[in-house]
């Protein structure tokens, strides 16, 4: 794929695993979504795609956490064993890296289970929304 990152299938299997582990375990983990706003109107779509991707990857701990591109404009990325204080730090780096790309505009969001969410699809709805 385009961007190196798992597909939005083999990403959803992953996140459900881990969702009932962390249910099982009582390990806490945070799920963020980020949408690129203005993807449609920029030149070099692909290679922004791709720069996302492996910059995204770079902002967690692969193979631990998970990166995935959840629609043509979004990706979705999931970071185990982590509070909402250091997934306030990720959204830092996050936002950090994607502020170096010219003329890009995201909008990005996180939950952590489990204060904020217990109900998986409930949270990516929430997500979803929280982004558009």
């Amino acid at each position: 794929p385009t961007t190196r990152v798992y597909s939005r299938d083999h990403f959803m299997k992953l996140l459900s695993y881990q969702h009932q582990k962390s249910f099982e375990e009582n390990i806490p983990y945070s799920i963020f979504m980020v949408k690129l706003s203005n993807l449609k109107d920029l030149e070099n779509k692909e290679m922004v795609l791709m720069k996302v991707g492996k910059g995204l990857k770079e902002c967690v701990r692969v193979p631990l956490d998970s990166v995935a591109r959840y629609s043509e404009d979004t990706f979705i990325m999931f970071t185990v064993d982590v509070n909402k204080e250091i997934s306030e730090r990720i959204v830092e780096r996050i936002s950090n890296f994607l502020g170096n790309i010219p003329n890009l505009h995201v909008k990005l969001s996180f939950k952590n289970y489990p204060e904020d969410f217990v109900d998986l699809e409930l949270a990516l709805s929430e997500l979803e929304r929280a982004v558009e």
